[in-house]
């Protein structure tokens, strides 16, 4: 058994792969492929095998996609690094108070609210259409944003969301027709889709499953957007893209694509950040590792990339349970002789809200006044709230949507990592509160009369 199939079996439950979600997964060291498994079903319904032109939807892969774009532009002077975003993207009032440059939105250093945790603080359905004119929207009401740009890092979709409008306006063209013309058809990389519209038909394609209580459910993306996600390839196609991304394949004038991919991000007061453009730049037992993990409606990925060692991984699964950043490290371990320490390896591979414990509170605090109906033109959305001892429940249609719990003064919280913090008039009546998490923070809530 080769170790690619030995660390599948360690890190992935035993599947019987006729009947379950599987992988695709090319082990690339000094030149060629040298090792290659697939196993699983694309499609349960039709029972589908995967194969290596098999398309997944690929999440936040597509991030550096978008970054290889933005390089093209820059080097055809057409785009600038440190351009305003306000020069391309006027609809966003914020960035008067707030000026945004292309740079924070490629290193996720723009302090923008994430799309999809703003839809999470308004407790959207999750699985309803959801369009760029819709994303529009809600970034168009924002009025703040979660940090100074260029102060800190933090993942924001809604910053590479932006970015592919910046492509497409400075472009002339729709993103889909950019990246086929100038990216994917240079590199003969077929079996690679732009998808423009969730009712796009994509060939070959895997859909995504979650594990339900010994079997499996589908789930529906209705959320992928071209710049942030919307992109499908093949384990075939992303081995053809690693290769390239040292080499001059793209276009003249534009070689060692890879290196300038990899160029970290800088904070404003000089401190770099591990995050170039669309791929995360870091070391991993002491040698230079590239890597971009991603989990998106039942798909889950990694592409891992040793650059002085010739050596990457490509490790694709259309079940959102399998562990394919570990499983990737795994196989690089392996194969490269790498020891290093398990504590290490805890990389946050989820790149959504994560756990938070409530911590406690000794204080004594009324909390009854919080009851009422309270509201948020930066989410459009609207909250009843219910009190019962130190709990908060954020009620909406008459359904418990958030349970928090007071763990400070005028402060809650809850197990999903959900923050809120009161505001109080000085005569100390309550006028409403502040809403956040992860990654969208401080959303003002004002109690509606």
């Amino acid at each position: 058994m080769s170790v690619l199939d030995q660390s599948i079996t360690k890190l992935i439950a035993p599947q019987n792969w006729s009947h379950a979600p599987g992988v695709a997964v090319s082990v690339f060291h000094n030149g060629e492929v040298v090792d290659t498994v697939t196993c699983g079903i694309a499609n349960l319904e039709h029972r589908v095998a995967i194969n290596d032109k098999t398309q997944f939807c690929l999440g936040s892969l597509s991030k550096q996609f978008m970054g290889a774009a933005a390089i093209i532009l820059m080097e055809r002077g057409l785009l600038g690094a440190d351009d305003s975003v306000w020069k391309y993207v006027s609809e966003l009032p914020f960035q008067k108070k707030h000026p945004i440059l292309v740079k924070h939105l490629l290193h996720h250093t723009s302090g923008l609210r994430d799309y999809l945790a703003l839809e999470s603080l308004a407790s959207r359905d999750p699985h309803m259409l959801l369009s760029c004119g819709q994303i529009f929207d809600v970034l168009a009401r924002q009025r703040g944003v979660n940090f100074p740009p260029g102060t800190r890092h933090l993942y924001s979709n809604s910053g590479y969301f932006l970015l592919g409008r910046i492509v497409e306006r400075v472009s002339g063209c729709a993103l889909s027709e950019f990246m086929q013309k100038e990216i994917l058809e240079p590199l003969g990389m077929n079996n690679t889709t732009v998808q423009d519209s969730v009712r796009m038909i994509i060939q070959n394609r895997a859909h995504g499953y979650e594990s339900a209580g010994g079997d499996f459910r589908q789930l529906l993306d209705m959320r992928s957007v071209v710049g942030a996600s919307g992109l499908f390839s093949s384990l075939t196609d992303l081995v053809v893209w690693n290769r390239s991304l040292d080499e001059e394949s793209i276009e003249p004038g534009i070689g060692g694509l890879g290196r300038r991919l990899c160029r970290n991000g800088t904070l404003s007061d000089g401190n770099k950040v591990s995050y170039g453009y669309g791929i995360y730049v870091t070391t991993y037992g002491g040698l230079p590792m590239i890597y971009h993990p991603a989990q998106w409606n039942g798909s889950r990925h990694a592409l891992v990339r040793f650059p002085t060692k010739k050596f990457f991984v490509v490790a694709l699964a259309n079940c959102s349970s399998y562990r394919m950043y570990h499983l990737a490290l795994a196989v690089a371990e392996r194969h490269l002789d790498i020891d290093v320490p398990r504590r290490t390896r805890g990389v946050d591979e989820h790149m959504g809200v994560g756990e938070n414990k409530a911590p406690g509170f000794a204080g004594s605090m009324v909390i009854g006044d919080y009851r009422g109906r309270f509201t948020s033109e930066e989410l459009g959305a609207e909250y009843d709230l219910e009190t019962e001892g130190k709990v908060l429940r954020l009620m909406k249609g008459g359904k418990v949507t958030q349970e928090l719990r007071v763990c400070g003064q005028d402060k809650f919280a809850s197990e999903k990592g959900w923050l809120l913090e009161g505001i109080r008039k000085n005569n100390g009546a309550l006028s409403g509160f502040l809403l956040g998490n992860r990654y969208a923070w401080q959303v003002r809530f004002g109690r509606r009369h």
